[in-house]
């Protein structure tokens, strides 16, 4: 899993570098719930991405390694305390790539939408991400409740 979340944030990173000359002096640093771009700034912006990417990117995986820090649903037990916490450090090692790929697709789309390229990329890119949230932390829910 750490080749996937290392991979996905590199390549949008390199996309950034390759991207970048072409981009105009104002790009759109916002978008509404539309997909419709409602702040602007100046192009340098776009690394914005790429750093907090990789800095929840980062935080998500290194968190993974210390479960016995994290809140619980259940009481932690020397009898469950195995379980739980391969749950949750799965849950966040898979948290970081889907944050990873969030970043990534936002990069993606800034680029295209500043290029001119597409106006907006609409409503079901977020209905996509906020499913997968759900479905995720649902699978989670349901795993860590289990007897």
């Amino acid at each position: 899993m750490l080749i996937i979340n290392t991979s996905v944030i590199a390549s949008s990173t390199v996309f950034c570098f390759v991207s970048f000359q072409d981009l105009p002096q104002i790009i759109p640093t916002h978008f509404n719930v539309n997909g419709v771009a409602d702040k602007f700034g100046d192009k340098t912006s776009i690394w914005l991405l790429p750093a907090i990417s990789l800095l929840l990117g980062v935080g998500l995986w290194s968190l993974s390694f210390y479960p016995h820090i994290l809140n619980y649903l259940t009481e932690i037990t020397q009898y469950n305390a195995p379980k739980q916490y391969a749950l949750a450090s799965k849950l966040l090692r898979v948290l970081s790539i889907v944050v990873s790929l969030i970043f990534s697709f936002a990069i993606y789309e800034t680029i295209v939408i500043a290029q001119n390229s597409a106006d907006s990329f609409g409503w079901l890119p977020m209905i996509i991400i906020v499913f997968g949230f759900i479905t995720l932390l649902g699978v989670y829910l349901v795993q860590s409740t289990k007897k």
